[in-house]
Order: C-alpha cells, then sequence, then structure tokens
C-alpha cells in the first residue's frame, strides 16, 4: 500500500476511471506516435503502487496523454479495480498489527465477523501517555456483539493529547486499517460506523467529519469537537473549520453529561445548536440527536453505549447524496463522495447539488479552481 493515504489512492482511481484528469491512452495532438496499451498499463500501475514521495512523478509520467474517451474508460474500470483489490489486507487474528515494522499499528478485533450490523470502528481515550485499544474493546465489544457488528478497535501510534489526529500517521493508520478489513472481510462499504468516549468521542467528532464520505454513522460519547475561543482562553465561539458542514449527510449521535469534568460540557453545548441551526437552513440534511444529561461525569449513559450506537447504525450510507457540502482541511484528502479536488483550497465551503437531468448548482464560500464532478452513466 506504501505510505499514501486511502482517500488519495480511490482519488486517483475514480479520477482515472471515470475519464478525470490524468488518465490517458493515446498522445496528445501532434505526438508523432502513440504508446501501446501495455505502456500506459505500467504507467497506470506504477502510479497506483508508487511512495508518497514518487507519486506525483508517477502522476507527470500520465500528464502527456489525452483523457479517455468514454468507451475507454469503460474499459479501463475492471483493471484499475483489479489493481485496487491487490492491496494490502490487513490480519484478522483477535490481536493485530497493520504495519510489518514489530509493534506498530495496533488493532484488536471482536464481534461478529460479516454480521450484518456492518464494522464498529472504535476510538479509546486516554491523553498524553494514555490510553489503549483494550479500553475500547472492553467499552464497545458487547455492543458490536449484540448489533451484530464486527469491531475493530485502534490504538494511537504515540499517546499525545490529540492522540487521533497528532502525529497525523495515527490517522492514515485508522483509515488504511479500514480499507484493509474491507479486504481481508466481508465489509459492506456502506455500513462503516465510527464510534468513542473522551480522547475517542473527539476522534469521533474528528476523523467522522473530515471523512464524512466513508462513514455512514458517528455515535460520540463524552467527547466534543475542537472550538475556537474568544481571547485563545474563553468561551467557546465556535467550532473549528472542517467539522459541522461535512456532516451534512452523515447522522452523529452525541452524548454529554453537563457535570463531566474531564471534557467539559461547554464545546458540545456550543456545538450543537450550531448543527440545529445548519439543520434548520437545509432540512433534507444534519441529521443528528443530543442526549444531554447531568450526574453521569465522564462516564457512558446509564445504558451503556449500545443504544446510541444503534441509533447512528441504523441505516446504510448514501455515497451518491444529490447535494454535498464539504469543507477541507487536508491537503492530501482530494475527494469527498463525488467531488474530486487536486489542490483544495482548504477552509473554503464548497456546496454542490444534483437538480436532475445533469444539471448542477454549484457555490463556495473561495476560489473552485479545478473542482471537478465525478459522473457516472447514472
Amino acid at each position: 500500500m506504501g505510505g499514501r493515504s486511502i482517500p488519495l489512492r480511490r482519488a486517483l482511481l475514480t479520477a482515472l476511471a471515470l475519464a478525470g484528469p490524468f488518465a490517458g491512452a493515446h498522445a496528445r495532438t501532434g505526438e508523432a506516435k502513440p504508446p501501446t496499451d501495455e505502456a500506459v498499463r505500467k504507467l497506470v500501475e506504477a502510479a497506483m503502487e508508487a511512495p508518497d514521495a514518487g507519486f506525483e512523478a508517477a502522476l507527470a509520467a500520465l500528464a502527456p496523454y489525452d483523457e479517455l474517451t468514454w468507451p475507454e474508460a469503460t474499459a479501463w474500470r475492471k483493471p484499475l479495480l483489479a489493481l485496487a483489490a491487490k492491496g494490502k489486507k490487513a490480519p484478522v487474528k483477535a490481536r493485530n498489527y497493520l504495519y510489518d515494522t514489530p509493534e506498530r499499528g495496533l488493532y484488536l478485533l471482536g464481534g461478529t465477523k460479516g454480521g450484518k450490523g456492518g464494522l464498529l470502528v472504535a476510538l479509546h481515550g486516554g491523553g498524553a501517555g494514555a490510553g489503549d485499544a483494550g479500553q475500547a474493546a472492553s467499552a464497545f465489544g458487547g455492543a458490536a456483539s449484540s448489533l451484530k457488528m464486527w469491531m475493530a478497535a485502534p490504538e494511537v501510534l504515540e499517546k499525545t493529547e490529540r492522540g487521533w489526529t497528532d502525529p497525523p500517521a495515527t490517522e492514515h493508520f485508522v483509515l488504511e486499517m479500514i480499507e484493509g478489513l474491507k479486504r481481508a472481510g466481508k465489509v459492506d462499504p456502506n455500513r462503516i460506523y465510527l464510534t468513542g468516549h473522551s480522547m475517542g468521542g473527539y476522534g469521533t467528532w474528528t476523523l467522522g467529519a473530515v471523512h464524512a464520505d466513508l462513514f455512514a454513522g458517528l455515535a460520540a460519547f463524552a467527547g466534543a469537537p475542537s472550538c475556537y475561543r474568544k481571547g485563545g482562553s474563553g468561551p467557546p465561539e465556535g467550532v473549528e473549520d472542517g467539522i459541522l458542514p461535512n456532516l451534512r449527510n452523515l447522522p452523529i449521535y452525541v452524548y454529554q453529561s453537563l457535570d463531566d469534568k474531564n471534557v467539559p460540557a461547554e464545546s458540545n453545548e456550543c456545538a450543537m445548536p450550531a448543527l440545529l441551526q445548519l439543520q434548520k437552513d437545509d432540512p433534507g440534511g444534519y441529521v443528528h440527536t443530543y442526549e444531554r444529561v447531568d450526574g453521569r461525569g465522564h462516564d457512558f449513559p446509564e445504558k451503556g453505549p449500545e443504544p446510541g450506537i444503534a441509533w447512528a447504525s441504523k441505516n446504510p450510507r448514501n455515497p451518491r447524496p444529490k447535494k454535498v457540502v464539504w469543507q477541507p482541511i487536508r491537503a492530501w484528502k482530494h475527494q469527498f463522495y463525488w467531488l474530486y479536488w487536486p489542490r483544495p483550497a482548504l477552509g473554503t465551503v464548497v456546496t454542490v447539488e444534483s437538480k436532475g437531468g445533469n444539471a448542477f448548482t454549484v457555490s463556495g464560500t473561495g476560489a473552485l479552481d479545478e473542482l471537478h464532478l465525478l459522473l457516472d452513466e447514472r
């Protein structure tokens, strides 16, 4: 798989398969001799397998060729999907390491493999020097089994205060683990759910929103999104970029006890009215529920995590929503549902809606240079 993120690989695959800007099977006008199909195939294979350092060079090798015609794009789909399927499969024992380096990329598996409930990715709590995968496996394993879900509980690569995004390698690890499990087991790509407690609740908010196109539902317990504050240390004034807008098509269950001293309620108390306003302004999206209690401290709800996870997992993901709202905050994430952006303008909110009959409305809070809409026969 190399070190590159899964979303970037998927973006390349989709761009090639749907006649994107990098694909081609014939030379540009004026070139003396077009390449053979075999030569182009080797260039595509090189791009699919290139490590991070060589990825741009691999794409540059494809740049001289024209975009595919529709019949050529159709012909490329099967071999491209076959190349993607050759990627690394994740081990599926009870205790596993994703990477060949000893003791790196630990994750525990439980629940019901191949269960109809889908895959539940459970993020543990903790902080600087604390937390492990066993906590999440213990906290969420029973709910996963009861809901007929296969559970994967990864462990952060470094135990920092924001371990699920610091260092960034942990975020890539979670994505690569999910992709590897999809290849290794019977995972419905439209039934992948994310949950977590405490720092894992923060990870659920953050990873779930940044990669909202990957998941079908979120359940965040005793965790909250990061907020910006007045004067840097005052009360929360709003949620950081890349979180709330991206939840347009992703249901989220949020649990907060008002007397929680570990994760004070103020961040969720700031975020939830903003999410409610988004839902009022856009009634077709931003489905959520907020379980707000008192007297539970930093504990789970009185009935445990299962009811919240059950709510979040009621429906499968819709991979082709008619309306997509995206605020990118990762320069390396180029695809979000059926939008593809080679160089995303970070912090810009883009809204694209299908109006039927191949008509679309496109708007943004900033420049939308090189934004692509990926369309198929439908």
